[in-house]
């Protein structure tokens, strides 16, 4: 399944990605994790992401979507020192 899923992920597909995971996320695995990963991959915009996050059914899902692909974001290498960057601007 997740071969389909970075092919999708590859053109930008996300939405036939969740239409394929639901019974992932219900039996308690986590695709939204692996979701978030290629998301921010892909380098997608904000607006993009939050398109994506409305397909899911619940907002339990958006929820946890969402906040995978912030720690995706932060842990991911081109994205860390960024961070680091703005909290000390911040401070």
């Amino acid at each position: 399944m997740w071969a389909i899923a970075y092919c999708y992920a590859e053109i930008g597909q996300f939405e036939s990605i969740i239409k394929i995971t639901p019974a992932s996320i219900s039996a308690g695995n986590d695709p939204l994790a692996v979701i978030a990963k290629l998301m921010v991959a892909q380098e997608l915009e904000c607006d993009r992401i939050m398109e994506i996050a409305k397909t899911l059914e619940k907002e339990s899902y958006q929820k946890a979507l969402l906040i995978s692909v912030v720690y995706q974001y932060a842990n991911h290498e081109k994205n860390s020192d960024k961070l680091r960057i703005k909290s000390n601007l911040r401070s």
